[in-house]
């Protein structure tokens, strides 16, 4: 409240004339006779013969002052009603003390007038919040306020929750774990800012049945550090919990079934595999065989990726260094290579399914293109897998120290159906490939594409 210019006088109460002088005294103007202006200091004189009107002055209209008489503090009726007021002043005081008598007043009123707007508006946001709001005295062990919410929640009215013990409002093990809670909270020492608990708690209804509620609480706490008050927002949660529960219960089925799926694939890649290996021995052209042979390796090339994406579980990301280290031993192994034939070296890379089958199946292609054809008699054949990041692009590269290429392999119509392919999986990649051999020396293959 700012600093007031003038004040107003109760011409009905005693000494009048004498709280009008000291008012003047203290450097105040004196306002017209025309009753107690809303916000306006009044000056009223009080004495063992007004102290029931003094107190019964209704509505308070702006900061109120008592003046008494020296002798009259004896009474203790006097000093009662004197209580009452914003401050009180001694009619033989100085003029600055009653300056400083009429400011304290009007400083007190200004914090009242604060307070009470501020418990108006809380009260106000209490009672018309969908979350219950309520308070639990720790020395009286009982509830001083419970907003109406908690008719909505648990079916009982504001009076019926405000006489609720604590093992009335939970269910028993809700009340066990709420006392763990404040004996931890208790035992965390005299810090008045403690950490707002949220936890599930499970609270009765007038139904006959439970409500699942989300509980925040707050350990209030004196200047001194003492606990007096736990503060709490209570939130209905069983249909939250209900959907929760329901959703775990379609991902836990959706997983069992994609898991079940993952391993019908496996089994069906597989017998297609085995059936290849048949057939295969049944062809007498050996340029039928190879086709034979290498459409097996293409299904082991696919086996080998939904292993890996089995053993992703819920991630759609596949570890390329650990699926080109499984496929390539695979390979290695079919064409009995010994160790280290096929090395793979590749960065801690992680892509997305589809990008991991058209990789897979290039470098399918390109191993098994070497080893078959590039062997050099009299020296063992070294082929090197190598994917990496450069930039936002996936690099993947091929290279073998075998025969090399014809020249004429390498381009146009007359390249072989490992690199047509090759080059088919790159451009549906948006990549490119570049293909550089030495006769008698070495092959790169190398595939760039964006990273996925």
């Amino acid at each position: 409240m700012e600093v007031p210019h003038r004040v107003f006088v109760d011409r009905n109460a005693p000494f009048p004339d004498l709280c009008t002088d000291r008012a003047r005294e203290a450097g105040f103007a004196i306002g017209d006779d025309t009753g107690w202006p809303r916000g306006q200091v009044l000056v009223r004189g009080l004495c063992p013969d007004n102290v029931k009107s003094f107190l019964s002055i209704t509505p308070r209209h702006g900061p109120l002052v008592a003046l008494v008489r020296k002798e009259d503090l004896g009474d203790d009726a006097v000093s009662a009603a004197a209580s009452a007021a914003d401050a009180m002043g001694l009619l033989d005081d100085g003029p600055e003390v009653i300056h400083t008598v009429i400011l304290i007043a009007c400083e007190r009123w200004g914090l009242q007038a604060r307070l009470r707007e501020s418990e108006e508006r809380f009260r106000f946001l209490a009672e018309n919040a969908g979350d219950v709001i309520w308070s639990w005295d720790l020395d009286h062990a009982r509830f001083d306020f419970v907003s109406p919410s908690v008719t909505r929640l648990r079916g009982i009215s504001v009076a019926e929750a405000m006489a609720e013990s604590l093992e009335q409002s939970l269910s028993p093990e809700s009340v066990a774990k709420v006392r763990a809670q404040l004996a931890a909270g208790l035992a965390g020492g005299h810090s008045n800012r403690n950490h707002p608990l949220t936890d599930m708690y499970e609270q009765p209804h007038k139904d006959g049945g439970t409500r699942i509620v989300e509980i925040t609480i707050s350990l209030l706490r004196d200047p001194d550090g003492r606990p007096r008050k736990l503060l709490g927002v209570s939130r209905d949660a069983t249909e939250r919990m209900a959907a929760e529960r329901e959703l775990k219960a379609a991902l836990d089925e959706r997983d069992t079934l994609l898991r079940e799926l993952g391993h019908r694939i496996k089994n069906t890649l597989a017998l297609t595999a085995s059936l290849l290996s048949l057939a295969r021995g049944r062809v007498r052209d050996p340029a039928d065989g190879e086709l034979f042979d290498e459409s097996r390796e293409r299904v082991g090339a696919m086996a080998a990726l939904y292993n890996r994406l089995m053993k992703a579980g819920a991630s759609a990301r596949i570890d390329l260094a650990g699926y080109l280290d499984e496929l390539c031993a695979g390979l290695s192994s079919a064409y009995l290579c010994g160790e280290p034939s096929v090395q793979v070296s590749a960065q801690n890379i992680s892509v997305d399914s589809k990008q991991a089958v058209y990789v897979g199946l290039a470098v399918n292609e390109a191993v098994t293109n070497a080893l078959k054809y590039a062997h050099v008699t009299g020296r063992p054949l070294s082929i090197l897998v190598d994917a990496r990041l450069r930039g936002g692009e996936l690099v993947l590269s091929i290279e073998d120290d075998g025969c090399g290429l014809p020249g004429d392999a390498l381009h146009g119509d007359s390249a072989g159906l490992g690199l047509q392919l090759i080059r088919s999986l790159a451009d549906q990649l948006g990549g490119s490939v570049t293909v550089d051999s030495t006769p008698g020396r070495r092959t790169s293959v190398t595939m760039v594409m964006p990273a996925g």
